[in-house]
């Protein structure tokens, strides 16, 4: 049986580009399910239809210590992976004054707003949020130490009730990631 170097080539073509195409999908879109709020009526409607679903409480941690505090949230829009702790990314809106919430609860100037999938950048774009952070437009709290082993979630909050929330690895392992890097190279 003889076999056209066409037909080899245009298998091997066909075999990457699905290939591809599936390494894609997994990539971005695959693992990442919705999450919704703690009570949110649409809750019990998505669990009856079989989806996977996310439940969360957005809180702060007091100044001084404590446990940290459930604050009102609206217009939550979340997403979330069980692949890594540290894909849990959401955008909403704080009914507290800004200023309460500065005077109240602890910030941070360890945050670093991580990339999430491109098709959730209109709720949650890091390379805004970043630069906010940085120009002093918004100001970064801290939600939940230890959210999960080695894990810290991050709440970023505008003056007019806009906020953005983010798990981000503790400031050691981020320490030790980047000696690791330095030694080992960098991943990419």
């Amino acid at each position: 049986m003889k076999v056209s170097g066409k037909v080899v080539v245009l298998s091997l073509v066909l075999i990457a580009a699905g290939f591809g195409a599936a390494l894609w999908y997994f990539r971005y879109y695959a693992y990442y399910h919705p999450v919704h709020l703690a009570g949110d009526p649409a809750l019990e409607t998505v669990r009856r239809k079989g989806g996977e679903v996310g439940v969360t409480t957005i809180r702060l941690t007091p100044k001084g210590g404590g446990a940290p505090v459930a604050v009102p949230v609206r217009d939550f829009r979340g997403i979330d992976a069980v692949t890594s702790p540290i894909k849990f990314r959401a955008c909403f809106r704080i009914d507290m004054p800004f200023e309460a919430l500065r005077q109240r609860f602890e910030t941070t100037d360890d945050a670093t707003p991580l990339v999430g999938p491109s098709w959730f950048t209109d709720c949650f774009d890091a390379a805004r949020l970043t630069k906010d952070l940085e120009a002093g437009r918004a100001t970064a709290f801290v939600g939940e130490r230890g959210i999960h082993p080695g894990v810290d979630r991050i709440v970023l909050v505008y003056p007019d009730g806009r906020a953005a929330a983010w798990n981000q690895l503790e400031p050691q392992l981020r320490k030790e990631k980047s000696q690791a890097e330095r030694i080992f190279g960098e991943e990419k």
